[in-house]
């Protein structure tokens, strides 16, 4: 065992090249922790009091200490986060007795697990365990089912102060990667395992390496290295910041500074149990992966490289792709984390999220979300839960090498999701859930349509089925075929529910080409058989993985050696190509084919390529090819905190109050392509082969009703000298009777000075910013630049062409409108700008801001009334302002900025000039109450802060209690 900021490795280290790790003696493995920043103290176990004990005078017996440790390192633990997060099949090969049945000699078929806190002793943690369920319980699967409880007891204690800093949980004190297990639980004769934590502090000096390692050869080699790490932090001067290190005698803590170079662990995307560690090429980033600021270096300038080419563009060329609509680029959220990304319920919208959509929306004039993912196939509709949350993970029940737990989900989901609609035009995707295909769950599929209606575009079944054996979800002979018959099976039961109105929104086969290919499913008949049930046909797939980092299968792969892959032209074509005979088929069968899922890498991305700008380029040309192959749209994934791919990320639930959300490369990537396609319904995509095929520099036509409306140029090549910018000399019109060149064409860019860089990119001069910093509206100037465009050499004809010189920069994007209407439609083709403020006020930052001179002066016309939200809710609609002044940002009262929170017409801001005109207000403690305006304008800040929400209703002019209720009951009717 090595003294190491970072899990102990899973190996002999003696198989080592490397030399600077020290071997630890027999005494040292057996007796003591290797690492001086590791320590253990000594306590009793807990004795829970009972009445048998009372009654008998009798203790429980204690059964032998469980140990958790790597294999050939004694006593020295193994971190929780490796124990909630590796797969089965990884932990067995990492630790110590991992597949022994450790309490099969109790007898007991349940344990309870209790987890007492100092500081959160107030915090109540205790959970039944069973232990015989599926034969005796595993060590590692007692250990991971230990650090799971442990994540989520953190995740309750965000909410809970501390009664003593000392020991504070949380981002700024004590997290989950900083946990050690070699605990040694006491399991008494009684029914009860009971854990108690208890800590004590030690010093350990924090510094900042001031050397690096080499790239890894293998997670073991960085492993070995960071041990000289250690040795050099454990001989640095007293004085520096101190950190704290834990102890348990059941489940030991380990403090340590989390580094390794180029490799990242953290949890399912979307499902991380806390704070993970993130670490990055070269750096010591502690934080959440989606935050990482740790880049790589941007690849050499290719040699040789044309920077001068030509392209000519007419009507009626071959070999257009089918007409595309502008949504095509769409999103596919992790259904584990919709409640980060959409809102909190059908009641609190993420008003982020609004803006986003919105945006997308006024260039395509609608876009497409599925919520799904690996979640989607355990999850469970039920009433309610029982802390009243739309959404909920069970941890407990994880038992798959993708770690994904199983969800709990009630109706509000679904009203969310309607309520987002009735502002921004967002049309879904839902997915029936396929763990059961004995007894479907068809709840998702009734409510679905009855809450959505027609917003519901189609109803996946299945989630990857050819991995599912992989998994093991079904037997290793689980083929397309047997695929075939749960799918047949699935519209029997449809077919059987007379709630499900429309039977003909089914998605599939929904593979990941990874056991299967598309080809296998068509051969079974699967197309013709349920032609009338399909809505569309669906594959997903990404490139590569990073799944090596994360459960140890597969293996690693440096993202610094990757980066280039990513950026040239034949980085989209190689996954296209894989489907162009599916796209072809589908072609001949009517269908429409939808990349479901997709995204720069599957296992959360790679930092420094998943986050950079060069993602965003590759997003936009990757997204491109697949409309040229004749797909009719994709879907980028969407995760939690904890991965590098996200193309939005809501702020961390503990610090919403004041950072707002960070935008990816991926979402520019969307954002442009909407432009490129447009609203119009009609563009079709050709690859134009430009510049003799040259890999870093692809161009694209577009066109509409087979003439040639805009130009899509790329250049991969990252060159601050300006040198390796390209110059493309477009030649339009003339030729064919088409019409006489344009005599300019506008250009906007897609820009960064590196392809490394994160964040700050700007489309059109406009940005979204850095981490933590936008609510969803780009900021900034528009820039457009105008080209003035050259007649041809011979203009003898009204015909003829003309020829405009455009620049892209390197790096850089460039979109070449030909037409001035092909402009202007871009601009609002889709739908008229609309962004959205807020009308919730909490606290003092990123949430609303409504001050009591707004309330007073309000005569309730600020654009209410002027769409009303959720029709379907239950419990009635509520009204909000829509598009108002200039963009259609509303202020005051009527608008949202960061989470709208309405209370279904509880409360109304009266019309100021009628006489007795009233004001309701539902307080933070429920009760609500009616006051005169002239006492509204007296309310103090502080008080304003306790109201839970404000929605106007113009012209209530109510002077009575029950005119008020009247009122109320008129409009939510």
């Amino acid at each position: 065992m090595s003294s190491l900021p970072f899990p102990s490795p899973p190996f002999d280290l003696e198989r080592s090249s490397i030399k600077m790790y020290v071997q630890p003696t027999a005494a040292q493995a057996a007796s003591s922790f290797i690492s001086p920043f590791r320590r253990r103290l000594p306590q009793p176990p807990y004795t829970p009091a009972s009445k048998w004990r009372a009654a008998t005078g009798r203790t429980n017996q204690l059964h032998s200490a469980i140990t958790f440790d790597y294999l050939g390192y004694s006593k020295q633990g193994v971190p929780m986060r490796e124990l909630s997060t590796r797969s089965a099949a990884a932990l067995g090969s990492m630790i110590a007795g991992a597949g022994d049945a450790v309490l099969a000699h109790t007898g007991l078929a349940r344990i309870t697990l209790r987890i007492i806190w100092p500081g959160y002793e107030h915090v109540e943690w205790a959970r039944s365990i069973e232990i015989n369920a599926n034969g005796p319980i595993t060590r590692a699967q007692l250990g991971a089912t230990i650090s799971q409880n442990f994540a989520r007891f953190m995740e309750k204690t965000r909410s809970e102060s501390a009664t003593s800093s000392e020991w504070q949980l949380g981002s700024a004190g004590i997290r989950f990667e900083h946990m050690l297990r070699p605990p040694r639980p006491f399991i008494s004769s009684a029914r009860l395992a009971v854990f108690r934590m208890e800590v004590r502090p030690f010093a350990q000096p924090r510094v900042t390496p001031s050397w690096t390692l080499p790239p890894p050869v293998s997670t073991l080699q960085t492993t070995r290295a960071l041990h000289s790490y250690e040795q050099q932090q454990a001989k640095v001067q007293e004085g520096m910041h101190q950190l704290r290190a834990l102890g348990l005698s059941l489940a030991l803590l380990h403090l340590v500074v989390p580094f390794a170079h180029g490799i990242t662990v953290y949890y399912q995307p979307g499902q991380e149990p806390l704070t993970a560690t993130a670490t990055a090429n070269g750096g010591n980033y502690t934080g959440l992966a989606a935050y990482n600021p740790n880049m790589l270096a941007p690849p050499p300038v290719p040699s040789p490289l044309n920077t001068n080419f030509s392209l000519q563009v007419q009507n009626g060329t071959p070999g257009m792709s089918i007409p595309q609509q502008g949504s095509f680029l769409g999103f596919s959220i992790e259904m584990s984390v919709a409640n980060q990304v959409l809102g909190k319920n059908s009641t609190v919208l993420a008003v982020p999220f609004l803006n986003l959509m919105a945006n997308i929306q006024q260039r395509a004039g609608r876009v497409m979300v599925r919520i799904g993912g690996n979640t989607q196939d355990t999850a469970v509709l039920v009433d309610s839960t029982p802390d009243g949350k739309i959404l909920e993970k069970d941890l407990l029940a994880t038992k798959n090498p993708t770690q994904t737990p199983p969800l709990v989900f009630t109706p509000d989901l679904l009203y969310m999701m309607r309520n987002i609609s009735s502002l921004v035009n967002v049309r879904w995707f839902l997915g029936i859930p396929f763990n059961d295909t004995n007894s479907f769950r068809l709840g998702i599929a009734e409510q679905g349509q009855a809450i959505l209606g027609d917003y519901l575009m189609g109803l996946q079944a299945g989630n990857e089925p050819d991995l599912y054996a992989r998994h093991g979800h079904r037997p290793s002979t689980y083929s397309p075929n047997d695929y075939f018959g749960e799918f047949s099976n699935l519209v029997n039961a449809m077919g059987s529910d007379p709630n499900i109105k429309n039977q003909n929104l089914l998605i599939g086969p929904n593979i990941a080409f990874a056991d299967w290919t598309p080809e296998q499913v068509w051969n079974t008949g699967f197309v013709d058989t349920f032609s009338q049930h399909l809505a569309y046909l669906a594959v997903e797939n990404y490139p590569t993985d990073n799944c090596f980092a994360q459960f140890g299968i597969g293996s690693y792969q440096n993202p610094q050696l990757l980066f280039p892959t990513y950026l040239d032209h034949n980085a989209g074509k190689a996954i296209v190509t894989k489907f162009l005979n599916s796209s072809a088929y589908a072609q001949s069968k009517g269908k429409k084919l939808l990349m479901f899922e997709t995204n720069t890498a599957s296992c959360g991305g790679f930092n420094g390529i998943s986050d950079s700008f060069g993602a965003a380029l590759w997003g936009l040309d990757y997204s491109l090819q697949m409309a040229y192959a004749n797909f009719s749209g994709a879907l980028m994934h969407v995760g939690g905190q904890n991965v590098f791919y996200n193309p939005f990320t809501s702020a961390p639930t503990n610090q919403s109050t004041y950072h707002q959300w960070t935008i990816g490369p991926i979402y520019y990537s969307a954002l442009v392509m909407a432009e490129v396609l447009g609203a119009s319904n009609t563009t079709q995509v050709l690859d134009l082969n430009a510049n003799n095929g040259d890999l870093h520099t692809p161009a694209y036509g577009l066109y509409e009703n087979g003439n040639p409306v805009r130009v899509a140029l790329f250049n991969f090549v990252n060159d601050p000298t300006g040198a390796s910018d390209l110059n493309v000399s477009i030649s339009a019109g003339g030729g064919g009777g088409q019409a006489q060149g344009p005599s300019q064409v506008k250009v906007k860019y897609l820009l960064a000075s590196s392809v490394s860089q994160k964040g700050n990119f700007t489309w059109a001069g406009q940005t979204f910013g850095d981490n933590f910093s936008s609510d969803g509206r780009p900021t900034g100037t528009e820039n457009i630049t105008t080209v003035p465009c050259s007649p041809s050499p011979s203009p003898s004809s009204a015909n003829a062409s003309t020829t405009c010189n455009i620049r892209v920069p390197a790096p850089g994007f460039a979109l070449v409108f030909l037409t001035d209407t092909a402009f202007s439609a871009a601009a609002s083709g889709g739908a008229p700008p609309t962004t959205f403020a807020t009308t919730v006020q909490t606290k003092v930052r990123n949430t609303a801001t409504v001050p009591p001179e707004v309330l007073a002066t309000s005569n309730g016309h600020t654009g209410m009334g002027r769409k009303k939200l959720g029709s379907t809710s239950p419990g009635g609609g509520v009204w909000l302002s829509g598009a108002g002044r200039g963009r259609g940002e509303v202020p005051g009262v009527g608008g949202m900025t960061s989470a709208t929170e309405f209370r279904r017409l509880r409360i109304f801001i009266c019309k100021t000039t009628c006489p007795g005109a009233r004001l309701r207000i539902l307080p933070s403690s429920g009760q609500t109450q009616a006051v005169g305006v002239a006492q509204a304008q007296e309310l103090p800040s502080a008080a304003v802060r306790t109201w839970t929400a404000f929605v106007c209703h113009p012209a209530i002019a109510a002077s009575t209690a029950s005119d008020m209720a009247n009122v109320d009951r008129k409009v939510r009717g």
